[in-house]
């Protein structure tokens, strides 16, 4: 049962880190002075889901509304890696910055690898582990949970 509630917890955790980046991007753009900048940018949050730490940390640090929602933009499902994110802040104006983080950094992948279970599977198989459990199959529910184990391994 306590391996089920971390496997539940992990997936769960997971999720909101997915959602912290919205947050943070939310954030910035209730931040902006003018409403048609904000509705903007809140506008392209949605469009996205996923935002780089780093990378809001650099929008975070623009001067102007206009810079900010630009960055969102740019950085919206994408990752950098730390020398990408230290050399776009290091940059002087906000458009120089925009232009690193347009040409810097990759995709982010917002879908599981081969042999990760994406989230619905692991509904599907935490409900079926748990079916087993009340059935008393308890052999049965301990090679499942090996086999979702092992299959949370090969996430990144």
């Amino acid at each position: 049962m306590k391996l089920i509630t971390l496997i539940v917890l992990m997936i769960l955790f997971g999720a909101m880190v997915q959602a912290a980046g919205r947050q943070q991007a939310f954030e910035i753009c209730t931040s902006m002075s003018f409403d048609r900048n904000r509705d903007a940018c809140i506008s392209a949050i949605g469009s996205f889901e996923y935002f780089d730490q780093a990378a809001i940390d650099i929008c975070t640090s623009m001067s102007f509304d206009s810079g900010k929602l630009e960055c969102i933009q740019n950085i919206g499902n994408k990752t950098y890696e730390v020398y990408e994110s230290e050399n776009c802040a290091k940059k002087s104006f906000d458009i120089n910055k925009n232009q690193c983080l347009n040409t810097s950094g990759r995709p982010a992948q917002l879908f599981p690898p081969p042999g990760c279970l994406g989230k619905q599977d692991m509904i599907f198989e935490l409900q079926r582990l748990d079916r087993m459990v009340y059935q008393g199959e308890n052999l049965r529910a301990r090679n499942t949970i090996y086999g979702l184990i092992n299959s949370l391994q090969a996430c990144p």
